[in-house]
C-alpha cells in the first residue's frame, strides 16, 4: 500500500549488545496521506450512508493519534469517545463493538466455573498459598480459606 511507509526502530538490548550495537527492526506505518485517505474514505462512506456527522479518529498501532476529522453536526464529545474507540480497537486488535457486545449481552471473557457459597456474605476476597489454589474471603465475622481445584490471581 503506498500509505504506509517503513519506520526503522533501533533498541540497544542490555546485556546483550555492545556499545554501539543495536538490534534494527523494520515496521510498516501508516503516514499522515495514508491517514487522509483513510478520512476521506470513512467521509465518503458517511456521505453515502446519509450520516448526519461523525468523528473520524485514525491512530497508528500503539493507540497514537495520527489523525482526526470531526464532520458537521457531530455532538461535542465525539472527538473524545471517536479517539478513544480507535484506540482500544488498535490496542486490543479487535473492533469495539466486540466489546460493546460483551457489555451489553453480560458475558465476560472468562469461563464460569463455579459458585462459591460461604458461611457469610464476603467483604473481600484474595488470592494465596504458594500454588494460588487458595481463596480467602474476608467477612464481617470472620476470615475463612478455601482450596480451590484452580489457581488464581496472587
Amino acid at each position: 500500500m503506498k500509505w504506509l511507509t517503513r519506520v526503522v526502530i533501533a533498541a540497544v538490548l542490555a546485556g546483550s549488545a555492545g556499545p554501539g550495537q543495536a538490534q534494527v527492526v523494520d515496521k510498516k506505518a501508516l503516514t499522515l496521506e495514508g491517514a487522509r485517505h483513510v478520512i476521506a474514505t470513512a467521509i465518503g462512506e458517511a456521505r453515502r450512508l446519509r450520516a448526519p456527522g461523525g468523528v473520524i479518529a485514525v491512530v497508528d498501532d500503539g493507540g497514537n493519534l495520527i489523525a482526526l476529522e470531526r464532520l458537521d453536526g457531530s455532538f461535542a464529545a465525539g472527538a473524545a469517545i471517536s479517539i478513544g474507540k480507535a484506540r482500544t480497537a488498535a490496542i486490543f486488535k479487535r473492533p469495539t463493538r466486540t466489546f460493546e457486545d460483551i457489555i451489553k449481552n453480560g458475558r465476560t471473557a472468562g469461563t464460569h466455573l463455579g459458585t462459591i457459597k460461604g458461611p457469610e456474605h464476603p467483604h473481600n476476597l484474595a488470592w494465596g498459598d504458594d500454588d494460588g489454589r487458595a481463596l480467602y474471603l474476608a467477612a464481617q465475622t470472620g476470615l475463612y480459606r478455601l482450596r480451590l481445584g484452580v489457581g488464581g490471581q496472587p
